[in-house]
C-alpha cells in the first residue's frame, strides 16, 4: 500500500485542532464552529472541582442541523480517494502535533 504526499487542503478548514481563542466554541456543524444553545456543560478538574470552562450542550435544534450537515457532507466524503483521505488526516495529524503541549494541559486539568 502507497504512502501519501500531505500537502494543504483548502477545505479542510480551521476548525480542526486550534488554539485560536475564537474556536473555543463548543460545537462543529456544519463546519462552522458554534457555542451550544442547550443546556450547559462545566467541565471540572476532579481533583480540585476547579470549573475549567462552561461550555452550552446542543439544543435539538442544534442535534437535527449537525445530522443534516452531515449526511449532506457524506456523498463528497465517499467520493474522496484514499489518497486524499490520507492527506486529510496527515493535516489532523499536523495540528495535533502543532498544539500538543495546549492540548496535554487541558486534558491534565480535565483528567485533574
Amino acid at each position: 500500500m502507497g504512502g501519501c504526499r500531505p500537502r494543504r487542503l483548502r477545505s479542510l478548514g480551521a476548525a480542526i485542532v486550534s488554539s485560536e481563542p475564537e474556536h473555543k466554541k463548543s460545537l462543529l456543524i456544519g463546519g462552522e464552529l458554534v457555542d451550544g444553545s442547550g443546556d450547559s456543560l462545566a467541565v471540572e478538574n476532579p481533583y480540585t472541582t476547579e470549573t475549567i470552562v462552561e461550555l452550552g450542550g446542543a439544543s435539538p435544534e442544534q442535534v437535527e442541523a449537525a445530522v443534516a450537515a452531515a449526511r449532506e457532507a457524506w456523498p463528497g466524503w465517499a467520493r474522496m480517494t484514499a489518497g486524499e483521505r490520507c492527506e486529510l488526516l496527515h493535516e489532523v495529524a499536523r495540528r495535533l502535533r502543532r498544539d500538543a503541549e495546549e492540548l496535554a494541559r487541558t486534558m491534565t486539568a480535565e483528567g485533574g
